[in-house]
C-alpha cells in the first residue's frame, strides 16, 4: 500500500464518507420488493474503490459516515441508520479492505465481493430486528418475522449490491489505476493489467444461479414463508428476478469477452 501521511487518510476518509452519503441519497427513494424497507444503495461501489486503494480504516469508517449521511436525508431513516446503518456498513467495509490488503487479485476480489456482501449485508439485516425489537416493539409480530425479515433484506441488499460490484468497481479500478498509479498498492497496479471478465462472469453466473434456486423454491412451496405472516410474491420477485439478472450478466461478460478473443485473434500480427 503506498504509504500515505495521516491527513490524507483523513481527507480520503471524508471523501469516501460525502460521495457514498450523496450517491446513496439519489436512490435511497426507489422502493424495494420489502416495501419502505430496504434502500437500493448501488453506491457501494464507492466504499468498495476506497476499501482497495486505500484499506480498511478509511473503507470503513467512511463508508459508516456515509451510509448515516443518506440516512439523515431519507426521512424515517435515522435512527435505523445508527443501529444497522453505521456498524453494518462499518463492519462490511473494513472486512472488505482487510481481506484484499496486501493480497489483491481479481480472483481473490470477486470471492471477497461475494462473501462480504452476504455476510455484511445479514449482519446489517439483523440490526435492523434489533432496532425493531428496541423502538418499535409492537410491529415486531414474532421470532419468526423477524428471521424472515433478516433474510429478505440482506437478500435484497446482496442482490442488488453484487452486480454493481463485479462489474462496475473493477472499470473503475482499472481507470484510477491508469490515471493515479501513485495512489495504487502494487498488487492493484498489477492486477489491472490483467483480464478480469471471466472470474467476474462465473461469480455472476454461479452466485446467480444459487440465487434463483432459491426463488425457485419460494415459487413451488410459498408456505416456507408465509408461517411468518410474510407474503411470498416479493421473495419469489427478489430471488427469481435477481438470480436471472445475474445470470444474465454474467453470460454478457462471457459472450463480450469471447468476442474480444476473436477479435484480437483476427488481427494481422506486425511483422
Amino acid at each position: 500500500m503506498p504509504l500515505i501521511s495521516r491527513s490524507q487518510r483523513v481527507i480520503a476518509t471524508a471523501l469516501c464518507g460525502a460521495l457514498y452519503g450523496a450517491t446513496g441519497y439519489i436512490t435511497s427513494s426507489i422502493p424495494s420488493p420489502l416495501g419502505p424497507l430496504g434502500q437500493f444503495r448501488p453506491a457501494i461501489i464507492v466504499p468498495v474503490i476506497f476499501a482497495v486503494f486505500f484499506g480498511p480504516w478509511v473503507a470503513g469508517v467512511g463508508a459508516a459516515i456515509g451510509s448515516q449521511i443518506t440516512d439523515m436525508l431519507t426521512s424515517g431513516y435515522f435512527l435505523s441508520g445508527l443501529i444497522a446503518g453505521m456498524p453494518g456498513n462499518f463492519a462490511g467495509f473494513y472486512l472488505y479492505g482487510w481481506l484484499l490488503r496486501g493480497k489483491f487479485s481479481w480472483r481473490r476480489y470477486v470471492l471477497t465481493s461475494v462473501f462480504t456482501l452476504f455476510f455484511a449485508n445479514l449482519f446489517t439485516a439483523a440490526l435492523v430486528d434489533v432496532y425493531y425489537v428496541l423502538f418499535l416493539p409492537s410491529l415486531f409480530k414474532s421470532l419468526s418475522w423477524g428471521i424472515a425479515l433478516a433474510i429478505g433484506l440482506g437478500a435484497y441488499w446482496f442482490i442488488t449490491m453484487l452486480p454493481f460490484a463485479l462489474t462496475i468497481d473493477p472499470a473503475l479500478i482499472r481507470v484510477l489505476c491508469r490515471t493515479r498509479p501513485d495512489l495504487a498498492p502494487a498488487e492493484v497496479l498489477s492486477a489491472a493489467l490483467k483480464d478480469e471478465t471471466r472470474e467476474v462472469a462465473m461469480a455472476l453466473i454461479l452466485t446467480g444461479a444459487l440465487i434463483c434456486a432459491i426463488g425457485i423454491v419460494f415459487l413451488i412451496t410459498p408456505e416456507v414463508v408465509l408461517f411468518a405472516d410474510i407474503p411470498a410474491h416479493p421473495l419469489q420477485l427478489l430471488f427469481g428476478g435477481g438470480g436471472l439478472i445475474m445470470i444474465a450478466l454474467g453470460i454478457g461478460f462471457l459472450l463480450a469477452n469471447r468476442l474480444k478473443r476473436r477479435s484480437a485473434s483476427g488481427r494481422p500480427q506486425p511483422e
